[in-house]
């Protein structure tokens, strides 16, 4: 993981950036995977691994409004590592004992939500619904495409939650 570190990567708290670990790869594994074997076993990380550097990005708008900023994190660049690490784990264990359905797409590779919706517009329009169903959909920041057209009568707004029959 530390190989796929970028040079540009900024610093978390310890200071410590990108370019350091990219250069210095071969000496920082050594150093690194006894402590990640360590982490691994104990179900646990260093107390330092814990902590942030909060940084708020300015999206657009009016620059005094605090809504139109995002925050970052900035992470020590060990610990993005080792999270890799943990998340390829869980990934493989968790494709390996077939834990998600065939059906949840969301934040998988290779797969995208926007399959379940087409099929769920096809379905709904096509009126091949065999058995009941409900859809339950939940407009997070701006309403999509199909929930703005037939389903919501273009009438959803963020945070608004509508069931489809």
């Amino acid at each position: 993981m530390l190989g796929r570190t970028r040079p540009t990567d900024a610093p978390g708290p310890n200071g410590l950036p990108g370019l350091l670990f990219k250069q210095y790869e071969a000496i920082w594994s050594t150093i690194l995977t006894p402590i990640y074997n360590a982490c691994f076993v104990s179900s646990t990380v260093p107390k330092s691994w814990r902590g942030s550097i909060l940084c708020p990005i300015f999206k657009k708008g009016d620059r005094s409004n605090a809504t139109n900023y995002r925050l970052i994190a900035l992470l020590d660049v060990e610990a993005k590592c080792y999270a890799q690490i943990l998340l390829s784990h869980l990934e493989r264990w968790v494709q390996d004992n077939n834990i998600l359905p065939y059906y949840q797409t969301g934040f998988r590779a290779g797969n995208s939500t926007q399959d379940n919706i087409v099929a769920l517009a096809y379905i709904k329009q096509s009126k091949q619904i065999r058995y009941p169903s409900t859809a339950a959909w939940w407009t997070i920041q701006q309403p999509s495409t199909l929930l703005t057209g037939q389903y919501c009568g273009g009438n959803c707004t963020p945070g608004e939650f509508r069931i489809l029959y």
